[in-house]
Order: C-alpha cells, then sequence, then structure tokens
C-alpha cells in the first residue's frame, strides 16, 4: 500500500465520510440507493487494508452506513460477492486491528451481521 500525505488522508476520510453521508441520507426509499452502496463498498474494498488508521475507521463507520441504509434482503441479493468478501475482513479488523477504535467499530459490525443472518443461509 502506498503512504498519503497528510492532506491526501484528510481528502480521503472527508471522501468516505461524505459518500457515506449520502448513503445514509438516500434513505430506503430512493432507487438510487442500493447503486450508491455498491460504488461506496467497492472503494471500502480498496481502503479496508489501508495504513492509516483514520482511514480504516472511516471505511468501518461507512459499511455501517451501508447495512442501515439497505435492507438485508437487499444487500444478500445485490452485494452477495462484496458481502462475502468482507465478512472476513470484518471479524479479523474485529480482533487483530492495531487501533481499539477499528476493532470496537468491526466487532460492532460483525455483531450486527451475526446477529441479523442466524436464521438465513450463509454468506
Amino acid at each position: 500500500m502506498f503512504k498519503v500525505g497528510v492532506q491526501d488522508r484528510i481528502i480521503l476520510v472527508n471522501l468516505i465520510q461524505t459518500l457515506s453521508l449520502l448513503v445514509c441520507s438516500s434513505g430506503r426509499s430512493s432507487t438510487g440507493t442500493l447503486d450508491m452502496c455498491k460504488g461506496l463498498f467497492e472503494l471500502l474494498l480498496t481502503t479496508r487494508f489501508h495504513n492509516t488508521n483514520e482511514i480504516r475507521r472511516e471505511s468501518l463507520k461507512a459499511l455501517g452506513r451501508i447495512f442501515d441504509s439497505v435492507s438485508e434482503t437487499q444487500i444478500r441479493y445485490a452485494l452477495r460477492e462484496e458481502l462475502e468478501e468482507s465478512v472476513e475482513w470484518i471479524l479479523i479488523t474485529s480482533k487483530m486491528d492495531p487501533d481499539d477504535v477499528s476493532r470496537s467499530l468491526a466487532a460492532a459490525i460483525a455483531s450486527n451481521l451475526l446477529k441479523n443472518h442466524r436464521t438465513q443461509q450463509p454468506f
């Protein structure tokens, strides 16, 4: 992973925050919400292992907003591959990330995912 300067890091954190707020604000009723979630999810899959704590934190916060903005059925149908890929990342992050905040965020997301998906088929 390449190193980013302070300004680059601030811009990337603000971009992730802005995109996740747009997804969150669009709500479940907007027809474009799912497409926005897909795009954001793709971005998050590229930033999830970033060497900067702030970027990993914002990636996890944005992931949580995706799960809050789209119904479980839509996520399972439209984001199946991304979801499968991210579950392992979330579980590992919740246990091994060097940043306490990132571990806590990942643990909360993992708990929510496991709670919501217990009765359904595996990812």
